[in-house]
């Protein structure tokens, strides 16, 4: 019999020299126990769900009534949320590599998602009409990589850059050369 610690598995697609890859069942079963137990001393209740992709990365996701102070202004307690959960995967790891994690609650992120895809492709068509720039609002670097790759995509010829520094960088949209 061979004893093995959670943190050996198979090894990191990404992590070079960190380690064994944290078993994602492993990493799974304890972010299910850790939101749990964060949703307790939160006064609230919900659904837990923490499931594995193809890839091995971990989705989690919060449902229920009454979520609205877990999201937070602008989804900052979600994204606050989601950076505990990683370090809580690093601490299981023990040094070794973790599955990538991504958290949503009440559906925030799904429907941010949407709206910015919108917001992007409104703006771009704009854009390209007009032949000026646009800044867009402040976005988290997700959001700002949606942007541009959605411009990229666009195949309009328009093209982003960003500007400023954390936490006010933003996307600017720029018209075709």
């Amino acid at each position: 019999m061979t004893n093995t610690s959670p943190a050996e598995s198979r090894p990191s697609h990404s992590d070079g020299d960190r380690g064994p890859r944290l078993d994602t069942e492993v990493g799974r079963a304890d972010l299910v126990t850790f939101l749990t137990e964060l949703l307790v001393a939160f006064g609230t209740e919900a659904t837990v769900t923490v499931t594995a992709n193809d890839e091995g990365d971990l989705v989690g996701e919060i449902t229920g009534a009454g979520l609205g102070r877990l999201i937070g202004p602008r989804g900052g307690v979600v994204t606050a949320i989601e950076e505990l959960c990683r370090t809580r995967l690093q601490h299981v790891a023990a040094g070794g590599s973790t599955p990538r994690f991504r958290l949503d609650i009440g559906g925030y992120r799904a429907g941010r998602r949407e709206s910015l895809e919108l917001l992007t492709d409104e703006t771009v068509k704009k854009v390209v009409e007009s032949g000026l720039p646009h800044v867009l609002d402040v976005t988290m670097s997700s959001e700002r990589k949606l942007v541009h790759d959605r411009v990229a995509a666009s195949e309009t010829g328009a093209t982003t850059r960003s500007e400023g520094d954390d936490p006010t960088r933003r996307v600017v949209v720029l018209p075709p050369a």
